[in-house]
């Protein structure tokens, strides 16, 4: 795995949680920028971002199962590479190292569109405890859902979706998340039906605590620039933070 530091001003340590950020299907990292900027910004949090493979200037074929490798893999190199990734220094002999003293990095999973559901898929397969909450924003429960939602019974289409490779089953799989969840919903998303993650929050049945924020005049790409967006991102990274996923008082509301 190929990685570049473009900068780390966050607070140092490994108690301080690091998102492992998963972005969505057109484009590539350069347009989340401003997204990822902000989310410093508010969280100050470490930030670990992915360009899966066959986007941007990764290589190889972009597929369902590449992209669940691709996050596991990061998910294991963060955990090898903390004292490189998580100080303001350059490892040396006198920095903590996960090898060696045990220490696990907190990691917050955050994911948009498909990235959502690639998070979902690492949230609730993952054995290392090193997870301690996840961010779903305009998020699927199927790619089959998605099929049927936008093309019609008479098209051959939503016969096609049995033989979709890695489908994705999202609101399947959400029932095994047993960390924090936050549900980032753009209530007039033109692309993926708002109902789709209020079903996904039902879904989470086995989730310690769960909060669901509704965006009003959210879209698909633009939620993170509407009002209530970061009031409600950054009062679940801080409670995370605060109480390292022991104990939350946020306000909860209903999927």
């Amino acid at each position: 795995m190929e990685t570049k530091k473009v900068g780390n001003t966050a607070n140092s340590g490994s108690d301080i949680p690091l998102v492992l950020y998963f972005h969505g299907n057109a484009g590539n990292l350069g347009d989340r920028i401003y997204h990822i900027k902000r989310l410093f910004k508010e969280s100050r949090c470490h930030i670990f971002v992915l360009s899966y493979r066959g986007y941007g200037h990764s290589g190889g074929r972009a597929s369902g199962r590449g992209l669940a490798i691709d996050a596991k893999a990061a998910l294991e190199f963060i955990q090898r590479n903390a004292s490189e990734l998580l100080y303001c220094h350059e490892a040396s002999a006198t920095s903590p190292s996960t090898e060696t003293s045990g220490v696990q990095v907190p990691v917050i999973v955050y994911g948009h569109s498909i990235g959502g559901a690639v998070g979902i898929h690492l949230a609730s397969t993952d054995k290392s405890g090193a997870i301690i909450g996840l961010i779903v924003e305009n998020t699927f429960t199927s790619l089959g859902d998605i099929v049927k939602f936008w093309y019609p019974r008479y098209t051959p289409y939503p016969f096609l979706t049995r033989f979709i490779r890695w489908p994705w089953h999202s609101e399947h799989q959400m029932a095994s998340v047993t960390c924090p969840i936050l549900f980032m919903s753009g209530e007039k998303d033109e692309m993926i039906p708002a109902f789709m993650m209020h079903r996904l929050c039902a879904a989470a049945t086995s989730a310690n605590d769960k909060v669901f924020v509704s965006i009003p005049n959210g879209l698909h790409n633009d939620t993170w620039s509407r009002p209530g967006y970061w009031a409600g991102m950054g009062g679940f990274i801080k409670d995370i933070m605060v109480d390292t996923g022991k104990k939350y008082a946020h306000e909860r509301s209903k999927c």
